[in-house]
Parts: C-alpha cells; structure tokens; sequence
C-alpha cells in the first residue's frame, strides 16, 4: 500500500506534473542540451528539496534539528541530496549524473572554495555510499554519519536524527528512481 499511496501522491502533486512536463521537454532537445537541462532540473530539485526539509525540520517543536545552524544544515542535506540523485542516475543514466555533477560544481566554484569543498563533498559522498545499504534496507549507519557530520562533537539523540534523515534520503531517492523512469523515452544515446 506504502508504494501506490506514494505514487498517487506523487500523480496528484503540482510538482510532478511540473517534472513530468520538464522531462517532456528534454525529450524534445539535442542530446547535449537534453543532459544539461537534466542536470540542471536535478539539481534545482535537490536545492529545493533540502530547504525544504531544513525548513520542515527546524519548525517541528521537538525537532533535534532545531538549533543546527540552517546554513550548515543546509548544506549537509543538499550534499545528501546530491549524493541520492548520483546513486540513482549513475548506472542507467550516467550522462544525466555527470551533467548534474558538472552543475555542483559550478556552484562550488562560484563560492570561492572549489577545491575544498568539492574534496569535502568527494568525501561524504563515499563514506555515504559506504554506509547506505541496498541489500539489507537498514539504513541506521547512513543516518548516524550524516547525523555526526551535522552535530560534530556535540551531543545528539542519534535514533531521531537518523530516522528524519534516512526518511528524507529515501524520499528522494524515490523521487529520483521515478524521475530516472519518466526518461526512459529519452533518447538511447542518453
């Protein structure tokens, strides 16, 4: 039931009505054009959704989020969401993760800070792959070293922050997976 509800969430949102109609769209570009513009669509949707979920996050009364500092954790989840929409576009559509790997950092170098943070966001961005599981689904160390990368050496009630960041992480990579489904009519060359 979990998986139909979703998807009749996901049919009755504007949003993805706005994403089907943007990946329509690509359909009809060269096929440069067509990576940029899906990079672009990507990242765009993972810096919205990482407002998204700080914004959320830090609103909640209980929230163990509530004194991170915004920036920082923005930033945290928006490389979270990076990371997500690499996992999924870099096997079927690797063009599609490399275009959206050449849009971050753009970003990085237009902050003044490129080599570092690029290096940094390389980091995370294996021990997040080294700590998300597949094949079990239990995803309690992915949200415990994200959880210690937000907190550093203060003290945090890990089963909480790991449960909010694990449940963001795979909403996104369902929006993902279904995004990487809509392009299937892209071109075979993508």
């Amino acid at each position: 039931m979990g998986r139909v509800k979703h998807f009749a969430k996901k049919i009755l949102s504007r949003e993805y009505r706005q994403l089907c109609r943007q990946v329509e769209g690509l359909k009809a570009l060269p096929v440069e054009d067509a990576y940029e513009k899906a990079g672009d669509m990507l990242h765009q949707l993972c810096i919205r959704k990482a407002a998204e979920f700080v914004k959320d996050a830090q609103a909640r009364d209980e929230s163990p989020f509530k004194d991170l500092h915004e920036h920082d954790f923005f930033h945290e989840m928006l490389i979270v969401d990076l990371w997500m929409a690499d996992k999924v576009f870099s096997g079927k559509r690797k063009a599609v993760a490399e275009s959206l790997h050449k849009q971050y950092e753009r970003v990085f170098y237009l902050s003044g800070h490129a080599d570092k943070s690029l290096d940094e966001m390389r980091r995370k961005f294996e021990m997040y792959t080294d700590t998300w599981c597949d094949i079990t689904g239990h995803q309690d160390e992915f949200g415990l070293a994200v959880s210690k990368n937000l907190f550093g050496s203060r003290e945090f009630k890990a089963p909480y922050t790991s449960f909010w960041i694990v449940w963001h992480a795979d909403e996104m990579r369902k929006n993902f997976v279904e995004i990487r489904k809509l392009m299937k009519g892209l071109s075979a060359k993508h």
